[in-house]
């Protein structure tokens, strides 16, 4: 999943002719196999959130008929924000429900799973669709 589930991590390189990294950009009907959604309960807040400046629609440079969307520069800033808020949420969370001891524990866990992972991944390959 990338930045918009909304956000995952990818190719890091940004694309020198648009600024923006691979992990960027999504399919919308990746946005529907990972939101589990219809077309339809994907493309109307897509559109919503392409009106108010938050992502860009650009062509897919592997897939002539499709389009990939970009976090764009306000998308990023929103983006952000709420990351921070969650953030903070989870921590207050966790911090009333768990004793220091587990805390600790889950930080310990944490850093093991962080250790454990690639720094970067490459994108998935396309998922091919079949159009009627």
């Amino acid at each position: 999943m990338t930045q918009f589930g909304i956000f995952g991590v990818g190719d890091i390189s940004p694309d020198p002719t648009t600024g923006y990294t691979q992990s960027e950009a999504e399919r919308i009907t990746d946005l529907i196999d990972d939101a589990l959604l219809t077309q339809a309960g994907v493309s109307r807040p897509v559109a919503r959130l392409e009106q108010r400046g938050l992502v860009e629609r650009r062509p897919d440079p592997d897939d002539a008929r499709a389009y990939r969307l970009f976090l764009a520069a306000d998308g990023h800033e929103v983006q952000w924000r709420l990351g921070r808020t969650h953030a903070r949420h989870v921590t207050a969370a966790m911090t009333r429900a768990l004793a220091p001891e587990q805390l600790h524990t889950l930080r310990e866990l944490m850093r093991a799973l962080v250790a454990a992972t690639p720094a970067t991944q490459p994108p998935p390959p396309p998922t091919p669709r079949k159009h009627p």
